[in-house]
């Protein structure tokens, strides 16, 4: 702990990364993909702040627009043994967006239509699968079926 950086804990450590990766200057971001990469070689880390910290990582390559990275990140997240249900949906709808963002329109639209398949069957809150379909709609807008755009836009 320094007098720069009063954050305790790894979990206090995690979230101020993960505020830092939302600014919208680019040293903010790289500063907060410095922290999380720092964060993941401490040795003691338990499984869910790893898990934290990874899919922190992935978010942050994407607000840079670094979606090579997010998703060498992300693949990494999907062999995580101990993951739950959600937490694999969460990873299929992190890749959509990166695969959309590369130009990869069919392959996120067709990950797009199942992470919104999965969100459902898992009951996820409204307001996750709402999103999922806003950012779904955009990839199918792209991908030139506006039919199914506004059929998700409007869900």
């Amino acid at each position: 702990m320094t007098k720069d950086n009063p954050v305790k804990s790894i979990d206090e450590l995690i979230t101020h990364a993960g505020m830092m990766s939302l600014e919208h200057d680019e040293a903010s971001i790289i500063e907060a993909i410095k922290s999380y990469d720092d964060i993941l070689k401490t040795s003691d880390l338990s499984d869910d702040q790893r898990l934290s910290a990874k899919f922190g990582l992935a978010k942050a390559y994407q607000h840079r627009g670094d979606h090579n990275s997010a998703l060498k990140t992300l693949d990494k997240i999907s062999k995580f043994p101990k993951m739950s249900q959600m937490q694999h949906s969460m990873v299929n709808y992190l890749t959509a967006i990166s695969y959309e963002s590369l130009g990869y329109i069919d392959e996120s639209c067709t990950l797009f239509d199942e992470t919104i398949q999965q969100f459902k069957a898992l009951d996820a809150d409204p307001s996750i699968v709402a999103g999922t379909s806003l950012e779904a709609g955009k990839a199918f807008y792209s991908k030139g079926d506006r039919e199914r755009a506004c059929q998700l836009w409007e869900q």
